[in-house]
């Protein structure tokens, strides 16, 4: 599912009601579920593209945001790992 999409010079994220919305009104809650959506299934997103974003506080936005999630995305399975090897431990002793 595309959860951030370019239209008409601007960016809008999909919220957790499943409606696009325009991307300067996004809050932490939003991103926290983004974040959450990006780690658990499909997340697709346009890239970004500074031409095709006229709107400038969009194209500031939305460029750090692309790079951030960009950059998550890659490394979701290291951070899986990481996560797995700092309960390695508890698991091993409490799965006996």
């Amino acid at each position: 599912m595309k959860y951030f999409k370019v239209e008409n010079n601007k960016v809008y994220f999909m919220n957790n009601e499943n409606n696009y919305i325009e991307l300067d009104q996004i809050t932490k809650e939003d991103l926290l579920y983004l974040i959450n959506k990006a780690f658990d299934e499909d997340f697709e997103y346009d890239a970004y593209e500074t031409d095709k974003i006229n709107h400038q506080a969009h194209n500031v936005m939305y460029k750090n945001i692309e790079n951030k999630f960009s950059e998550f995305i890659s490394r979701k399975d290291e951070i899986i790992d990481e996560v797995n090897n700092v309960y390695k431990a508890a698991i091993d002793k409490y799965s006996n």
